[in-house]
């Protein structure tokens, strides 16, 4: 789990989870998946959805937090690439994403962010520009 604090146009890694940070998660075991649902309040059921390697995008409200799939691509030996889930949850100034498998997608994100400059002003401008 990495807590990110957005400055200016840079995104610095911080240890505190304060109103405008993002939390990105990735490959969590169950322990932390456990954790990180008593801790933030996260809904169960849609950290749980993310684990199914077929689920299909959508958007939903569930215990006080905006739940959004995306499908993301990622490479495959076998094929060029595959798509794998990746949840965005946002509830008042927070934003925290989930992906149960290995993908670059998030660091990309970020070099991007910086490389060009970008300002995100808002959560949906977040969710837009990922």
């Amino acid at each position: 789990m990495t807590t990110y604090r957005k400055y200016s146009e840079d995104f610095l890694i911080t240890k505190e989870w304060t109103p405008g940070s993002w939390v990105n998660i990735e490959t969590p075991t169950p322990d932390e998946l456990t954790n990180l649902k008593a801790k933030f309040g996260l809904p169960e059921d849609f950290l749980n959805d993310l684990s199914d390697i077929d689920e299909r995008p959508r958007v939903e409200h569930n215990d006080g937090w905006d739940c959004i799939v995306l499908r993301i691509p990622v490479r495959d030996n076998d094929l060029p690439f595959v798509t794998i889930p990746l949840g965005v949850m946002i509830k008042d100034e927070y934003i925290v994403t989930a992906c149960l498998y290995r993908n670059t997608l998030i660091s990309d994100f970020i070099e991007h962010t910086q490389k060009r400059h970008t300002t995100i002003s808002s959560s949906s401008d977040f969710i837009l520009r990922l």
